[in-house]
């Protein structure tokens, strides 16, 4: 239940916040800590190498499990694309969308026909980016007020009072961030090292010391149960999309604020794509959180031409397996392959070439 004290007390927050960020956004001609290419230069980076590319008609935007799954040269063979991958590490809703929006009002959009998101879950800012202005540079008054109301209030009051003082602090590094000397500093445009037009291969010889080097360590610990449950995830989920299930959502936990949050962040990005001559589709590969309910929601709303899926085990069956997976979310090159195809045969059932 609702505690009204505290609500209250997130709300008189919020309105101060709001002036604040909006104060930012006022000022942002001048400081320009609210665009892409000082809050997110490898982004934009990447913007600016696709548009550099003669041809390039499809782009897919997601996170890590974007970044290091789409294989460009294997999308491009086997669809009628040509492909650019813009996935960027750590980029999760709110922030992909954010992204999809800069992409669509990017000269990287004037040639293309095709936007593929792929869809996670709702999340907070990341303590990562804490220090940095990616952490809410995309973040209005409007936008602020959107994620906040997004949070399970009523249902689980503890949980959105956490993440709501982590949006509203976020917001409020941010609004004043740029009163450091740092932000001031042009940030450069980042060398894209490893990425072929946007794909990275994750090499499991390669020494890191970053957050997918302990994600790789804890695999290895169990990865047979590891795969074992990824697969009985696959099954399940055929099963739910089999129709044998009266209702393919039971026992998931569907917050009806987060994916209503969703579904209008999806249908406002959907407008703006089409207002560009642009096919969005929105895809589903990691049944995480949220990601299973909305997926059928999306899927009943727009339709399997526009929402599609990697959850099941059509590729998960061949898919998981040991030297296809880097860790339990990520996948290696051979993995990267596997995939990449499975998602071509999504998008063009009868591959043109």
């Amino acid at each position: 239940m609702r505690q009204d004290g505290q609500w209250n007390l997130v709300m008189r927050a919020f309105s101060v916040f709001a002036l604040v960020v909006a104060a930012s956004w006022l000022a942002n001609p001048v400081t320009g800590v609210h665009e892409t290419a000082r809050a997110v230069p490898e982004f934009d980076a990447l913007l600016q190498e696709a548009a550099g590319r003669d041809g390039v008609d499809a782009v897919v935007i997601g996170s890590s499990v974007v970044r290091h799954h789409f294989r460009t040269d294997v999308l491009d063979a086997e669809t009628p694309w040509t492909w650019h991958n813009l996935g960027l590490s750590a980029s999760f809703p709110p922030e992909s969308y954010a992204l999809a929006e800069a992409f669509l009002a990017s000269p990287a959009a004037d040639s293309v026909a095709l936007l593929v998101l792929d869809i996670l879950p709702f999340e907070a800012p990341h303590a990562e980016n804490a220090k940095h202005l990616r952490r809410t540079w995309y973040m209005d008054a409007g936008e602020l007020a959107s994620c906040l109301s997004a949070l399970p209030w009523d249902s689980d009051f503890p949980r959105a009072w956490a993440t709501g003082q982590t949006f509203l602090t976020s917001a409020l590094t941010h609004a004043i961030g740029w009163l450091r000397p740092e932000a001031w500093s042009a940030p450069g445009r980042p060398a894209l090292v490893g990425r072929v037009a946007g794909w990275s291969p994750l090499d499991t010889l390669e020494p890191r010391s970053d957050a997918l080097h302990w994600a790789r360590e804890d695999f290895l610990k169990q990865p047979t149960e590891r795969l074992a449950g990824l697969r009985a995830e696959a099954a399940d989920f055929d099963f739910r999309a089999s129709g044998a299930a009266p209702d393919p959502c039971v026992h998931w936990t569907c917050p009806p604020e987060e994916l209503a949050y969703h579904l209008q962040r999806m249908a406002d990005l959907r407008a703006a794509a089409a207002a560009r001559g642009i096919r969005c589709v929105f895809l589903f590969q990691m049944l995480w959180g949220t990601n299973g309910c909305l997926y059928f929601e999306a899927l009943d709303r727009w339709g399997a031409g526009e929402v599609v899926e990697l959850m099941g085990s059509d590729p998960g069956a061949g898919l998981h397996v040991r030297n296809h997976h880097y860790d339990g979310a990520h996948l290696t090159p051979s993995g990267a392959t596997f995939i990449s195809q499975a998602l071509a045969t999504r998008l063009t059932p009868t591959p043109n070439r």
